[in-house]
């Protein structure tokens, strides 16, 4: 059994192209629109994380297939961009986009698997990015001290934690 990159579906050895996604395991590369898209339907009806997990895992292989195209205004036709696999999936390219954005930030933010929905998990991660913890109450920073103290905190939850050292680690 072949386990599909795509989709995740074991699939039998002797299939060249996964019944569920269209994979092509020879060529690693997506081969059947149609049956793409099925499966993406199917998720978005089942579950909104195997969704923007599946959107993140197409636009993945895609890119080690042709290569990131940096600038999406300008794109080379032999690179890859999110408007590519928003254009793959028949979706708006901002919600592609919105969506492969929201799936890098579940690691980061576990709470945010907890969410019902896509839409409270975006409300969420807003809230997040703004410094309001999960009760509601957004921090009060009025002074340079608060900040220190704040980020002293809450370091692993910054968004820059993982660019930046606190003073005095380095």
């Amino acid at each position: 059994m072949n386990n599909c990159e795509v989709c995740e579906s074991n699939i039998p050895e002797s299939d060249i192209i996964c019944n569920n996604c269209g994979y092509n395991f020879d060529k690693e590369e997506i081969v059947d629109k149609d049956k793409l898209r099925a499966h993406h339907r199917l998720l978005k009806s089942e579950n909104w994380i195997k969704e923007i997990k599946f959107k993140k895992r197409v636009n993945d292989i895609q890119i080690k297939k042709y290569g990131y195209s940096p600038n999406p205004g300008k794109q080379d036709s032999d690179t890859w961009s999110t408007s590519k696999t928003a254009k793959l999936l028949s979706e708006n390219k901002s919600q592609t986009s919105r969506d492969i954005r929201l799936y890098d930030s579940l690691e980061k933010h576990q709470e945010l698997l907890e969410c019902k929905n896509k839409t409270e998990a975006y409300n969420r991660l807003k809230e997040i990015n703004k410094g309001v913890d999960i009760k509601g109450n957004k921090t009060k920073i009025k002074s340079e001290d608060d900040l220190q103290k704040y980020l002293a905190n809450n370091w692993e939850k910054t968004p820059f934690n993982d660019d930046w050292e606190p003073k005095g680690n380095s």
